[in-house]
């Protein structure tokens, strides 16, 4: 007689429960190669505008550490106001840039993971905060990831075996097949 092995079946969705409204994600390979695709896009764009905004915080860093020593207080005090308020320019166009690169992406984003229509009633549901948005993206792509992972499967399936193999080693001693 041999034994029977269990083999556990992925999820091939991922149901999730948004503000008491159930939302469904496929984890088909098309799906998942769509959604991996367009997060990286969005991803990129972000990317590029953090690090142009990380660069005008060095340049700003820069020009007020360039003020002369020996200037007087009020000297000081003209040239930091001054650069400060060039930089504030800067920093609020890189701000709306984000957001703008939030509203053209986000929404989508949402209508691909959870069919169309979804971001729109999703962005509704949170008050129209884009920043609540990009926080229920990244949840549902940290559950997308971690149903993703074949390691888990793998150390599942391999911790099964050892089972099997302890109990069928343990059956060989009581028995004195093994001997």
């Amino acid at each position: 007689m041999s034994d029977v092995i269990t083999i556990p079946v992925p999820k091939k969705e991922l149901v999730f429960d948004i503000g008491g409204e159930k939302y469904t994600l496929s984890l088909s390979d098309k799906s998942r190669a769509a959604i991996n695709n367009r997060y990286q896009q969005i991803e990129a764009q972000e990317v590029a505008n953090n690090q142009h905004t990380s660069k005008l915080q060095s340049m700003l860093t820069q020009e007020l550490g360039d003020i002369p020593d020996d200037a007087t207080d009020l000297q000081v005090k003209e040239a930091r106001f001054r650069i400060t308020n060039k930089y504030e320019k800067k920093f609020e166009v890189a701000s709306e840039k984000a957001e703008k690169i939030a509203m053209a992406n986000y929404l989508p984003f949402l209508d691909l993971l959870f069919g169309e229509g979804s971001g729109q009633k999703l962005y509704h549901l949170v008050g129209e905060n884009i920043v609540a948005i990009n926080k229920i993206i990244g949840l549902v792509m940290v559950e997308l990831n971690k149903a993703n992972d074949v390691t888990d499967y793998m150390d599942q399936y391999l911790k099964s075996v050892a089972a099997l193999k302890q109990a069928a080693e343990q059956v060989g001693e009581d028995d004195g097949s093994y001997q």
